[in-house]
C-alpha cells in the first residue's frame, strides 16, 4: 500500500516539476543562475526567486522523507550518511542531470543494483571464507578428528610443553 502511495506521489512530483520547467518561473530560475543582474534589471528580486525555489524543493524533500520512514520501518544515521548521498549522486550521473526523468531512472537503477547485487556479493564473499571449505565424508572426519585429538592431548601432557599448552619447546 505504501509503495503505491510513494509511486503516486513520485508521479505527482514529476508532473509538478515538469510544469515548473515549462512555466515562466523556470526562466527566472535560469536567469538567477546565469546572471542575477538581469533579474534586477527586469524588476525581480533574486532573493525571492531563490526563496521560492528552496521552499518548493524543501516541500518535495519533506514528502519524500515522510514516506521513507514508514516504508523502511526504521531510520538510523547510516541511512542519511555519506554513502547514501554518494548513491544519489551516482543515480543522477547515470540518468543524466539535464533531463527530468533521468535522475528518477538513475535512482531506480542504483536502488535495484543495491538490492540485487548486494546478496550476490555477500554470497561470493562467504564462499571464499576459510570456514566454508568442502568437508570430507563423515567416516573419515571422525577418524581424523580422533587422531588429531590424540596428538593434541599427547603434546599437552608432555613435560616439554610450554605453560600455555601449545607446542613443545626445543
Amino acid at each position: 500500500m505504501l509503495f503505491f502511495l510513494a509511486a503516486g506521489l513520485l508521479l505527482v512530483t514529476v508532473v509538478i516539476a515538469r510544469q515548473l520547467m515549462l512555466s515562466r518561473y523556470s526562466e527566472l530560475l535560469m536567469a538567477c543562475r546565469d546572471a542575477e543582474e538581469r533579474l534586477w534589471f527586469l524588476g525581480h528580486d533574486p532573493a525571492n526567486v531563490k526563496t521560492v525555489a528552496f521552499v518548493i524543493a524543501a516541500g518535495m524533500a519533506s514528502i519524500a522523507g515522510a514516506l521513507f520512514v514508514p516504508i523502511v520501518g526504521i531510520i538510523s544515521p547510516n541511512d542519511v550518511g555519506v554513502v547514501p548521498s554518494i548513491a544519489l549522486l551516482i543515480g543522477v550521473a547515470i540518468g543524466g542531470h539535464g533531463t527530468l526523468l533521468g535522475p528518477v531512472q538513475g535512482a531506480i537503477a542504483v536502488a535495484w543494483a543495491g538490492t540485487t547485487l548486494s546478496p550476490m556479493a555477500s554470497l561470493a564473499i562467504k564462499s571464499q571464507l576459510p570456514g566454508n571449505r568442502a568437508r570430507p565424508l563423515a567416516s573419515s572426519t571422525t577418524s581424523a578428528s580422533n587422531a588429531a585429538s590424540a596428538s593434541i592431548s599427547s603434546v599437552r601432557s608432555s613435560p616439554r610443553a610450554n605453560r600455555h599448552g601449545g607446542t613443545p619447546r626445543i
